[in-house]
């Protein structure tokens, strides 16, 4: 539940660095993307870090990484589509 709770949090962050980093006309539009959604992704997953009681390492890095990380390949997938200008 963790990694998709993460990515939620992180969609307001995602639509907005999207939005900006089409403004800068990137040529590589997947690792555009991918660092887009890594970026909303980490943001997201601070933001849940407030939230959520469990806080044992291996936890924080296993679905926290894996929230992110689904982020970042949101931000690949739909690159195509919003970063092109």
């Amino acid at each position: 539940m963790c990694p998709w709770n993460i990515v939620a949090v992180s969609l307001p962050v995602f639509v907005a660095v999207m939005w900006m980093m089409r403004r800068l006309a990137p040529t590589q539009l997947r690792k555009a993307g991918f660092a887009a959604g890594c970026l909303a992704g980490a943001s997201g997953a601070t933001v849940y870090a407030l939230l959520c009681n469990e806080s044992s390492s291996p936890f924080v890095v296993t679905w926290y990484s894996l929230g992110i990380l689904l982020t970042g390949l949101l931000g690949a997938l739909l690159a195509n589509k919003l970063l092109r200008w």
